[in-house]
């Protein structure tokens, strides 16, 4: 949901690269958010193989409550760590992603 609010529209496939989640794990979520509402789907006029995934306005409203929220305890997880800590983390969560 993250995802789909800073980047739509966007494809479940580019969800996957994103998020390095599998496109299994991504194809369910979707497809549950679909049914609940939250995400509209428009396919591609130009190629019909391919879709774009958009937070529909109830999924805005989710988003907009959950993101913030999310963002205040990543801040709060950080703080006890110094502002190098924190650079080498990133550093080594890069590698990570690198990598996956």
């Amino acid at each position: 949901m993250a995802v789909l609010g800073r980047y739509e529209p966007i494809s479940a496939n580019e969800v996957c690269d994103r998020t390095v989640m599998d496109k299994v794990a991504v194809s369910r979520a979707v497809q549950a958010m679909l049914r609940r509402g939250l995400v509209e789907r428009t396919v591609d006029t130009s190629d019909r193989r391919r879709s774009a995934l958009r937070l529909s306005k109830r999924g805005w409203a989710i988003h907009n409550e959950i993101v913030p929220m999310a963002l205040e305890y990543e801040r709060r997880l950080l703080q006890a760590m110094t502002p190098e800590e924190r650079a080498s983390l990133d550093t080594l969560l890069q590698r990570l992603l690198a990598s996956a």
